[in-house]
């Protein structure tokens, strides 16, 4: 079974890829800087934005670059020495470039595994023989779009802590849902120990799926859209409002 993992550059990156390793499992690594995507949506943002708002877009930029680098610190201090184990890599500027496309239609994977890239278009997400399958830190369909843990704890939501690996759509986190597995969450938890839960409580998921994989096909539940929710990126209006509930 051939299986690509293709990721951000990250922690959870490292992580997975790690943990692949250490269970003996054959993969092929896709690392994306994510440059060009980044450099995209900031354009589009400040093209949507009238100019007064402006000075608001660049306060939300920095809290959450922030935000985004004490949740990064405290999990390499956790997964202290993490780099990614040396096994085949490509590095690609965007999933969805004719790069990718060619390591792709060379490797003919049977599952591909993503975690924190661009949005898939149709056409990579057809490259795999098997499976396509997003891994998600959070439940879905209450917790679509990126940040779901920031909101989990904004929302003092415990009940629905979990993270989900689902088959990808051209939806944002719409597809079928292959796995959801339960976080063990309480108040005591801030944003740093629930990052870390949903790692390790993923890569459990995941190591369950190609295990199954092998032997039968993977589940396919519908998302029930009554309890879809889609949340947007913390500003810093967000971030100062529930500072205390998430740090």
């Amino acid at each position: 079974m051939k299986i690509v993992l293709a990721t951000r550059d990250s922690i959870g990156g490292k992580y997975f890829a790690n943990l692949l390793q250490k269970n003996h499992i054959n993969f092929t690594l896709l690392i994306e800087s994510g440059k060009a995507a980044r450099n995209k949506k900031l354009k589009r943002t400040f093209r949507k934005r009238n100019i007064l708002l402006w000075p608001k877009i660049i306060i939300d930029i920095i809290a959450l670059i922030f935000y985004s680098r004490r949740c990064k610190k405290y999990l390499t201090k956790n997964f202290s020495g993490l780099q990614y184990p040396s096994i085949k890599t490509h590095k690609i500027d965007c999933i969805n470039n004719s790069q990718s496309s060619k390591i792709l239609d060379q490797i003919k994977p049977d599952i591909l595994l993503v975690y924190g890239t661009s949005i898939l278009k149709n056409k990579i997400i057809k490259k795999s023989k098997s499976y396509t399958l997003n891994i998600h830190g959070a439940k879905v369909p209450n917790y679509r779009n990126v940040h779901g843990d920031f909101w989990l704890l904004a929302n003092k939501d415990y009940s629905n802590a979990e993270t989900s690996i689902m088959h990808i759509d051209e939806g944002i986190d719409t597809g079928d849902i292959a796995i959801n597995k339960k976080i063990k969450v309480s108040s005591k938890d801030n944003i740093f120990s629930l990052k870390k839960k949903v790692l390790i409580t993923s890569g459990e998921a995941i190591l369950e799926l190609l295990k199954k994989a092998k032997k039968t096909k993977l589940p396919r539940k519908k998302q029930e859209s009554k309890h879809a929710k889609t949340y947007n990126t913390p500003t810093f209006s967000d971030i100062m409002r529930n500072f205390k509930k998430i740090f």
